[in-house]
């Protein structure tokens, strides 16, 4: 007759792996727990259980160990003069910071190790020109070494974990820029930064400077940049203030450049197209204007003449069976919907669609149309299962239309659509 489970002894007959230890909770059951601190791999674990007569039963349990991460930041040199016109190298400080993932148990991050990926400005390619690996991180995240020999060009750097680290794995990889210039006989000097800067995209913004000796007098420029955003209007500085828009003012390209060493940095940029407006525009008489303002609401019980001319005051799109007619007969809107087709119509376009039903008839067939387009492709983040259905009877046709669905009982809202885009193109980024 079989034992009671009371009656059986259960121990573990194999090395547990460091910093977790097994616990005997009760008869037959024991808890194995810790903050475990080895590399990551499988590490298999031998239990035996024992009964009363001695006979013994023996089983294998693994625990799976994965790689922490955390998010790389280049903070190392970006701009260096080598020691004179004859001299065409100089050594570089590489720097960086790692801030781990808040996953409430805070590991050890003087484990990872760091490589610095260095291309030049003619490499395209995914090889770096230079590579420097295995480099100390401090119990601040902080790891820095110096590259000698660095020949004056303009680099691109990237922040990796060395792959070869069991314990700590880059997400996001930090990137950054040095800048090595040939020195010359002049007094001068030149350097840059970043500051924090809640416009930018990444909470950053640079800045650079030069500074020479101007018959015993300093002269220089400086130069603050995080990222400019088309969107259509043109903000150039009027008595009136009026801010217009024109078309014209998508897919414009700024750059910086100094005076003091022959350089030219183009400002990231982003084109903001509103295919339905805002209400932040406003008409007035052929033009549209930008123009933030506050209204009263209507009153309840309103007039629909007073309602219509509340609404009409706004250069704005609303839902309605004649909004594509209404769409083309204004300028303004038919020339941000030809800019949509057209980006569509280029190739190896990726379109990612979010809070967005396709109920709009007119965009639905620019897009259907766009689709023949083969390597188009549309990328559609469903809301929930009922969105799925919609957009599989909307796209049934299309084999280059993708859609992101949750899982069930879940929804795709705006925070988690946020954690899906920071999970993904930093893996986009490793894979170049």
């Amino acid at each position: 007759m079989d034992d009671p489970t009371a009656d059986l002894t259960l121990s573990v007959v194999s090395t547990l792996p460091a910093s977790l230890t097994a616990t005997v909770t009760g008869p037959g059951a024991l808890t194995i727990s810790g903050n475990i601190t080895v590399a990551a791999g499988v590490y298999p674990i031998n239990l035996q259980a024992v009964d009363p007569h001695s006979a013994t039963t023996d089983a294998t349990v693994t625990i799976t160990v994965t790689k922490e991460n955390t998010e790389t930041a280049y903070t190392g040199d970006q701009a260096v003069v080598t020691a004179g016109p004859s001299i065409q190298t100089a050594t570089v400080r590489l720097g960086a910071h790692l801030t781990q993932e808040a996953d409430g148990a805070p590991g050890n991050i003087t484990l990872a190790r760091v490589t610095f990926e260095l291309f030049n400005s003619n490499n395209n390619s995914n090889t770096p020109d230079r590579t420097v690996t295995g480099v100390v991180v401090d119990s601040n995240g902080d790891a820095f070494t110096f590259l000698s020999g660095v020949v004056a060009d303009t680099y691109v750097v990237k922040v990796k974990i060395d792959a070869t680290n069991g314990y700590w794995t880059a997400n996001l990889v930090g990137i950054g820029t040095i800048n090595v210039a040939v020195g010359s006989n002049d007094q001068a000097a030149m350097g840059g930064g970043w500051v924090s800067d809640g416009a930018s995209i990444n909470g950053h913004g640079n800045f650079g400077f030069t500074v020479r000796n101007d018959k015993g007098n300093p002269r220089g420029t400086a130069a603050f940049t995080s990222l400019n955003l088309n969107d259509g209007f043109i903000r150039v500085p009027r008595l009136d203030r009026r801010v217009e828009y024109s078309s014209r003012m998508f897919f414009t390209q700024t750059y910086n450049t100094g005076n003091v060493y022959d350089y030219e940095v183009e400002i990231p940029s982003i084109n903001f197209v509103k295919l339905h407006g805002s209400i932040s525009w406003t008409k007035d008489d052929d033009d549209v204007i930008c123009r933030i303002r506050t209204r009263d609401l209507l009153a309840a019980g309103s007039s629909p003449a007073d309602l219509r001319d509340f609404v009409e005051s706004y250069a704005v799109v609303l839902p309605q069976t004649t909004k594509f007619r209404t769409t083309l007969m204004e300028r303004t809107y038919y020339e941000l919907l030809r800019i949509y087709a057209n980006e569509l119509d280029k190739a190896n376009t990726l379109l990612i669609s979010f809070g967005f039903s396709f109920n709009d008839s007119h965009i639905l067939d620019m897009t259907k149309k766009a689709l023949k387009n083969p390597t188009l492709k549309l990328i559609a983040f469903a809301f929930n299962d009922a969105d799925r259905e919609a957009f599989a009877v909307k796209f049934d046709s299309n084999n280059n239309v993708e859609i992101v669905t949750p899982a069930v009982g879940e929804e795709i809202g705006f925070q988690r659509f946020n954690e899906l885009l920071r999970d993904v193109l930093p893996r986009m980024e490793q894979n170049r």
